[in-house]
């Protein structure tokens, strides 16, 4: 069962954060603003701006990006 941080820890307001209480996993959302782009092109957008944001390297490469279905859940997420 996954239980909510922010009900444990402040977790800023841009984020929601779920630990999985069994195997100490956890599921971290950054919530972003909506852009301009096509969706297939969202997830690398966000991932670049966030990287430009930390003053990350220009060394990164996303290997993969998928669609998820509409009744997709997340194992043990409430």
């Amino acid at each position: 069962m996954a239980v909510q941080l922010s009900d444990l820890r402040e977790i800023p307001d841009h984020q929601e954060v779920f630990v999985d209480t069994i195997t100490n996993e956890s599921v971290i959302f950054e919530i972003l603003e909506l852009a301009e782009i096509a969706d297939i092109d969202a997830a690398s957008y966000h991932f670049q701006q966030l990287a430009d944001d930390n003053d990350a390297t220009n060394e990164s490469e996303i290997l993969i990006t998928e669609n998820l279905r509409n009744n997709f859940t997340f194992p043990r997420l409430p």
